[in-house]
């Protein structure tokens, strides 16, 4: 241990709040009584923005506190509390009493790391008063303290600005994304207001009105011999995942007999979700393999640029229209099949204006994902420095005047 360090439990420098659980009946949305928390729903990075209020609460915390997520989904998420809340019991209050409570905040989450790993792994996440209490943490002098939690809160604003900086993109491709797929605005073309309306959509006249089936074809390849391939899984918002590496385990048979064949460049849904816009694009293997429930298709090339219909088919018109034509469909187990997936009707410009369109939005997306690089990175240097400033790897300057 360095010299001037002591090591010591959180527990002999903090006091620890367990929240309680309100009764429906107790909370409301109208701001009456005090914000009211469940946990990392009501976080946003290090921001809180309550949607619920109590007028008689339970437990409190204060401004200062830091807050700890101890059961269910986020559990290890912390943050600082800002005023007084209302806290449920999935939180817990830190309160800080012998030591800088904003060093308590960055040794508290550095020495729990390990903790929440293991209690993830359980079959109800969950944090104990001993978990907490007990975390062993290495305490330097207060000026030290004062300033490595400096250090640190500067690599977190970083990361705070670059989290602005990627949600104002990222609504800004939403935008544009939306206008340009449906003809709204055009590239290198001035806006008209003459267009057609259709019966989900409208668009410009001089767009092709076709359905899906005049421009792909159903594959129903199965893999009846058995091969092992990758299998993956479509997530609503990403499109086609690995499912191994999405689900961190094995959710799909282990006899790969009778599963289909999906192809790089081949789209598809399980007839069972698409109405909530699980359909992608596969672009991870050259050969993989999907459920049996899963629809897959193949674009014509010819005639469709198969990045322009993956952002179309994602826009949240198209879940609208596939949740319509699920409900409209003969089969009563709420499955969307080829028949009536293929008539759904999809308004086209040009395959060059596609093409155009296509690569414009994936220069924009370059940008979001060059932004998210960056964050990680600030990330990784985020937790290099925790592991160096909070074991005393390394000192830092004190100034005289702060010592």
């Amino acid at each position: 241990m360095r010299k001037g360090w002591e090591q010591s439990e959180l527990g002999n420098h903090i006091t620890l709040i367990g929240g309680q659980h309100m009764m429906p009946e107790e909370i409301n949305d109208k701001c009456l009584g005090i914000p009211y928390l469940t946990g990392p729903s009501d976080f946003y990075g290090k921001k809180i923005l309550a949607t619920r209020y109590a007028e008689n609460p339970k437990v409190t915390c204060i401004e200062g506190d830091i807050l700890l997520t101890v059961k269910g989904s986020g559990i290890g998420t912390t943050a600082i509390a800002d005023k007084s809340y209302c806290i449920s019991r999935q939180l817990m209050a830190l309160r800080a009493e012998k030591i800088l409570p904003s060093f308590m905040y960055y040794a508290a989450s550095y020495s729990i790391e390990p903790i929440v790993k293991d209690a993830s792994n359980g079959m109800i996440p969950g944090l104990s008063r001993v978990d907490i209490l007990s975390l062993k943490i290495a305490l330097p002098p207060l000026p030290e303290q004062r300033k490595i939690a400096a250090i640190l809160r500067t690599w977190d604003d970083a990361i705070e600005k670059t989290e602005s900086l990627i949600k104002a993109n990222e609504n800004r491709l939403f935008l544009l994304t939306t206008s340009l797929i449906f003809g709204h605005i055009r590239l290198g073309k001035r806006p008209t207001h003459e267009r057609t309306q259709h019966k989900w959509v409208s668009s410009p006249k001089d767009w092709k009105l076709q359905q899906i089936g005049d421009i792909a074809v159903e594959r129903s390849e199965l893999n009846t011999g058995g091969a092992t391939h990758t299998v993956l899984s479509c997530s609503k918002h990403d499109g086609f995942v690995r499912s191994l590496d999405y689900f961190k385990k094995q959710i799909f048979s282990k006899n790969l007999a009778g599963y289909k064949t999906i192809y790089r460049g081949d789209f598809g849904f399980p007839s069972n979700h698409v109405e909530e816009g699980s359909i992608g694009l596969q672009n991870h293997e050259d050969k993989a393999l999907v459920s049996p429930i899963y629809i897959v298709f193949t674009p014509d090339e010819k005639r469709i640029h198969a990045d322009f219909l993956f952002r179309l088919l994602k826009t949240k018109t198209y879940a609208h229209i596939f949740r319509a034509s699920t409900s409209s469909s003969v089969d009563r187990r709420g499955n969307l099949r080829w028949a009536e997936f293929s008539s759904i009707p999809v308004c086209l410009p040009d395959l060059k204006e596609q093409q155009e369109i296509s690569a414009f939005l994936k220069g924009q997306q370059n940008l979001i994902d060059d932004l998210y690089r960056y964050k990680h990175a600030l990330q990784s240097q985020k937790r290099g420095l925790m592991q160096k400033l909070l074991t005393g790897a390394w000192r830092v300057q004190v100034d005289k005047e702060a010592a």
